[in-house]
Formats: C-alpha cells, sequence, structure tokens
C-alpha cells in the first residue's frame, strides 16, 4: 500500500502538472487558474500558470520534507489542506501583479470589467479574528485538560477507533485554524483591491455582484466555527473524568451538512433583503 505521504505529495505534483498544460493550452473553460485576471491577457494566463507551477512544485517539496516527522493521518491531512489554502493564495496575488504590470488597467477603473466597485463584507475580518481567539481559548483548554493519547476518529456508534497522541493533534488543529483565518484575511484584501476576482456573470445575475465574495467569506467562516466545535467536543470526549455517552456518528454528519449550506441560505436571505429594499 502506497504511503500517504507520497500519496498526497503526488496530488499536489497534479496541480503543477495541471498548470503546466494550461500554460500551453492558454485560456480556457476547462483547466486552468481562471480568473478574471487571467483569461482577459493571454500574456497574464501564461506568468501566471509559469509561476503556480513552481509554487506547487516548491509546496510538494516542503509537504514532504515536513512529513517526515508527521506519522498520524490527521496531522498529514491538516498541513496538506493548509499547503493548498496557502499557496493558491500566494498564486492568486501573484496573477494579480502580473496582469496590473503587463496590462497597466487599474481594476475598478477600467471599461471592460465595470461595474464592479470593491467588495466589502462587514466586519468580515473582526468576525474572524473572534473566531480565533475562541479557538485559542479552546486550544488552551486541550493542551491543558487532554491525555496524552486522544481519540480522534469514531465509528457510526461512536466509538473510538483511531487516536493520536495529544502533540501531533492539537499541531494539526492549530494549522488549520491558523490557516482559515489567514485565508480570510487574504480574500477580504483581494475583494477590496481586486474585485474582478470575484465576479462570476452568471452567479453575479442572480445572486447579486458580491455572491461569490460573501459566499467565500461565509464557507471560511463556517470552517473556522467547525474547526473550533470540533477540537471543543474531542477534546471532552477525552476527558478523563468526564463521562460523555458515545453520540452516533450520522446525526453528527447530518449536522455537518445543514451548517454547510447555511452561507447558501444566509446570502439567499441578504440577496432577497436587498432587493426588498431597492
Amino acid at each position: 500500500m502506497m504511503d500517504l505521504r507520497i500519496i498526497l505529495t503526488i496530488a499536489i505534483l497534479i496541480v503543477a502538472l495541471i498548470a503546466l498544460l494550461a500554460r500551453f493550452v492558454g485560456p480556457n473553460i476547462f483547466i486552468g487558474f481562471r480568473i478574471g485576471y487571467t483569461v482577459i491577457d493571454d500574456r497574464v494566463w501564461k506568468k501566471t500558470h509559469e509561476f503556480c507551477v513552481m509554487i506547487f512544485i516548491a509546496a510538494a517539496v516542503i509537504f514532504y520534507l515536513l512529513t517526515m516527522y508527521l506519522k498520524d493521518l490527521l496531522s498529514m491531512i491538516a498541513l496538506f489542506i493548509s499547503i493548498m489554502l496557502i499557496s493558491t493564495i500566494i498564486t492568486l496575488f501573484k496573477s494579480v501583479e502580473y496582469a496590473e504590470k503587463i496590462t497597466g488597467f487599474e481594476p475598478t477603473t477600467i471599461k471592460e470589467i465595470k461595474p464592479l466597485e470593491p467588495l466589502k463584507a462587514e466586519h468580515a475580518n473582526l468576525i474572524s479574528y473572534l473566531l480565533f481567539v475562541i479557538f485559542l481559548l479552546i486550544f488552551t483548554y486541550s493542551t491543558i485538560t487532554l491525555p496524552q493519547i486522544v481519540a480522534v476518529r469514531f465509528d457510526l456508534s461512536g466509538k473510538p477507533v483511531a487516536w493520536q497522541d495529544k502533540f501531533s493533534f492539537l499541531v494539526s488543529m492549530l494549522i488549520l485554524a491558523s490557516s482559515i483565518t489567514i485565508v480570510v484575511k487574504a480574500v477580504t484584501y483581494i475583494g477590496a483591491r481586486h474585485p474582478i476576482v470575484f465576479y462570476s456573470g452568471l452567479i453575479a445575475r442572480k445572486w447579486g455582484k458580491r455572491a461569490l465574495f460573501l459566499l467565500t467569506i461565509y464557507s471560511l467562516q463556517i470552517t473556522e466555527i467547525i474547526i473550533a466545535l470540533t477540537l471543543l467536543v474531542i477534546t471532552l470526549y477525552n476527558l478523563p473524568n468526564l463521562e460523555i455517552p458515545a453520540i452516533p456518528t450520522l446525526p453528527l454528519i447530518a449536522l455537518l451538512i445543514i451548517i454547510s449550506i447555511f452561507p447558501i441560505l444566509l446570502l439567499y436571505h441578504k440577496r432577497t433583503k436587498e432587493t426588498i429594499s431597492s
């Protein structure tokens, strides 16, 4: 059986390979880093995907080296998700830089991409920081109270089936929470400075100009909440002096699905409210 570390490293390299293919294919509707800046100019497309190839090859090397010291599944997956998110954000910023240097346009004034005023989500960064502080409080409590070996995975009846050492588990959760908070900050910055990144004609016509931007923000914040709740539930379950009955996994999965669609419902409510106001 192939080592998980090798599988995830190959997955990152596949992203680099797809970017390399997209660089030679040119702007298209199927593959590549397809945002407003890259598809309106062939030179921006090529430079973006050349950089994308390099950043994801570097990400694969970094991931492989770091996971030499990680033996558990959760830590590897947490690191993999974080590296993929951060590499994508870096590529996005570089794409914007190439677009401004090569084409010389200002995102909020050029005729071709109007009407795209700067995108803002009220209190998005403040809410994200608050959620991260709540996570850190739970993290501190977990650091103090968790035993050295932690039950981290459960079967459908709620009984533990996998364990992890305390340090690796806490580091994994911290990596995930920190990465999401950084991505929220990056998304709000890009929305304000380069709104075309979040523009989609079909979604904008149906849900409003801020739809994709707000959906991204809401989804990331929901993810922050899920990470904090996951840490809290696992911590409480593993407390030696606290007897918690096994909770069936299926209801928890159903609850996560409901929570996952909440950003769409919130966006729909906001859109309906804006329509009534106008």
